[in-house]
């Protein structure tokens, strides 16, 4: 009587050439976290364009100052980012609602970093000043003669 069944030695290779496709796959998907943080960037409103090198010198700067670990973003936070960039944050995925949260985070040091609050029209583009710095003097100090008082 033949038997049919798998042998070790084969169950063994198809579990390892399973996972060595499973990671060339995934490191072929996965985009790195720099493109994770332009995703963020671009999705932030509809009409609000953010192009590439406006994402590279604010990425870049936040790298340089190490922002990273003072915004709490560590190679957890990261790995959340760059899958749920490929993936739909729908509310049933596990890390959904971090991920929600680590947009917040991206999006709100972002802004202050650039020109967007100075005019708050998200049809004009952006222009990138620099991380904001309250100890810093400020950077539009006429912003009042845009806004009339009735309307604060």
């Amino acid at each position: 009587m033949k038997k049919f069944g798998m042998e070790r030695r084969t169950f063994l290779k198809l579990i390892t050439a399973g996972g060595v496709t499973s990671i060339i796959g995934g490191s072929v998907l996965i985009p790195s976290f720099r493109r994770a943080v332009h995703h963020v960037l671009q999705s932030i409103h509809p009409t609000l364009y953010v192009s590439q090198e406006i994402s590279d010198a604010f990425f870049d700067e936040v790298t340089n100052v190490q922002l990273w670990g003072r915004l709490k973003i560590g190679h957890k936070e990261q790995w959340v980012l760059m899958v749920y960039t490929i993936l739909p944050p729908v509310s049933y995925l596990p890390y959904a609602r971090y991920y929600k949260q680590l947009n917040k985070r991206i999006e709100r040091v972002f802004l202050h970093a650039t020109t967007f609050f100075q005019t708050m029209d998200a049809t004009r583009p952006l222009h990138y000043t620099g991380l904001y710095n309250p100890y810093n003097p400020c950077g539009c100090p006429f912003s009042s003669l845009y806004y009339s008082n009735s309307s604060v």
